[in-house]
């Protein structure tokens, strides 16, 4: 598959998801967003650009520190996504942010005009990340920081293991490499360095919580990035997968239900000169 169209999957992907993409089960994305933009420290007169926005969580945090007199920009390559972000703003009250659908691997912005940018759990998507991030430094001030986060090799194990291997068995393949090209702090700064970045600095934190029990697996599978995969099982086979996948899943419940491990790692960099 060509890198285009593996792309263009990702975001069929997340139009499919994107009516389902702030329930209940997803909330740890509430939870980085918030926690990395309070890492970032807007100031209040800075430019922030979040970059694969989804539906606005991060930039809609930011909104509120930079105040009503600074505008926050958005972009997303997927419409739907950017139109569940639109809606959330208009219900929020939140009128400070634009929102533009763009490529995070080819920015139309002016050089040397943010402060911040913001990525939360998307430049794992990215066919070249450090030429990605490169591209991001362009449009950074001298001095001006990228905050991104992204699932460690922990997250949602064991589940997510149970997932592959099951969906293996029905005849699809996971992309696992791709996902764990930035699954550990290491990998982080790493990718950060060979970009240019500087004063990098990573941290790891559990942004786990119980779900009910094994149909709010489901939800994350139904809502997520994953939806991909079992959209690729006919109905009877969807069935099937989805029978056997949550007996598998329910041996892991106690009595406070499935505990849902989210690991994530925060990292920083800043642009300079050089």
């Amino acid at each position: 598959m060509s890198a285009d169209d593996l792309k263009q999957n990702i975001v069929n992907t997340f139009e499919l998801v994107a009516g389902v993409y702030d329930g209940p089960a997803q909330r740890h994305f509430i939870f980085a967003a918030d926690q990395m933009v309070e890492m970032a420290k807007p100031g209040f007169d800075e430019r922030v650009l979040d970059i694969a926005t989804g539906t606005g969580h991060a930039a809609i945090a930011a909104a509120h520190y930079v105040g009503e007199a600074r505008r926050v920009h958005a972009i997303d390559l997927s419409r739907n996504m950017l139109a569940q972000a639109k809606k959330k703003c208009e219900h929020l009250g939140v009128f400070n942010i634009d929102f533009f659908e763009m490529d995070a691997e080819n920015l139309e912005f002016k050089d040397d005009y943010y402060d911040i940018i913001l990525c939360s759990f998307g430049l794992f998507f990215v066919n070249d990340i450090v030429k990605t991030l490169q591209g991001w430094k362009w449009v950074l001030k001298t001095g001006g920081r990228v905050v991104f986060t992204t699932f460690t090799t922990n997250a949602f194990k064991p589940y997510i293991e149970s997932f592959t291997n099951a969906m293996e068995s029905f005849g699809v393949t996971i992309d696992s490499e791709r996902f764990g090209r930035l699954n550990d702090t290491g990998k982080c700064r790493t990718v950060l360095s060979e970009a240019g970045f500087s004063d990098i600095r990573t941290e790891t934190r559990q942004l786990g919580f119980h779900l009910k029990d094994e149909n709010d697996w489901w939800e994350i599978i139904e809502s997520s990035g994953l939806r991909g995969y079992i959209e690729q099982l006919d109905s009877d086979k969807l069935a099937e997968f989805k029978e056997q996948h949550l007996a598998e899943i329910s041996k892991y419940k106690t009595g406070k239900g499935l505990w849902l491990d989210v690991e994530v790692v925060f990292a920083v960099g800043f642009s300079s000169l050089s």
